[in-house]
């Protein structure tokens, strides 16, 4: 099983990804943009920060070297192209209100430069029409709803395999989730 979460930027991207490490799905590293995409593996550091590779390519070279039993993140639009190529993953999709998206982006210091206009927003948001997606809040996981927990479980695994308590409290304390301070 290999699983795309597609989501808008500062809607709970890294928290899904750790949602998914939590439940024994691995990260791909891979984080796919519209026009480009950045391989965490192959990150460099430059005065103290970490930066990911970024790399120009077509979707389809990150895609077809996600391994089984991986995940990969993505904020990339919907269309016909992007349903082909990701048709045999499971799909997740995160959906959190524009305005709030453009309110966590202008707090969040290094995305205050993006355009974030509800043109751009709203196509990465038609994955949530794609068949067979399974759509969760936002403010669902931030809030530790259980029956999240467990929906995604039973959309990957087609059962609750762990404690959807302990995963999401997990989850939500882990580093790539809780390191900054600026989250919401």
């Amino acid at each position: 099983m290999r699983v795309l979460v597609a989501t808008k930027p500062k809607s709970g991207t890294h928290l899904m990804g750790n949602i998914l490490q939590n439940l024994g799905i691995s990260n791909s590293n891979f984080l796919l943009f519209s026009n480009h995409f950045e391989d965490y593996e192959g990150f460099y550091i430059y005065d103290g920060i970490r930066y990911s590779r970024r790399l120009k390519a077509p979707l389809t070279s990150p895609a077809k070297n996600i391994k089984d039993n991986s995940y990969v993140l993505a904020h990339i639009f919907y269309d016909e192209e992007n349903a082909e190529i990701f048709k045999d993953f499971k799909k997740i999709n995160i959906f959190r209100d524009n305005d709030e998206v453009r309110k966590s982006a202008n707090r969040f210091r290094d995305q205050s430069n993006w355009d974030l206009t509800d043109e751009m927003l709203n196509k990465i948001d038609l994955w949530s029409t794609e068949p067979g997606i399974l759509n969760i809040r936002f403010e669902d996981m931030i809030n530790k709803d259980i029956e999240t927990i467990d929906k995604i479980q039973i959309h990957l695994f087609g059962q609750i395999k762990f404690d959807s308590k302990y995963i999401i409290e997990k989850s939500l304390r882990d580093d790539s989730y809780s390191k900054s301070s600026l989250r919401d």
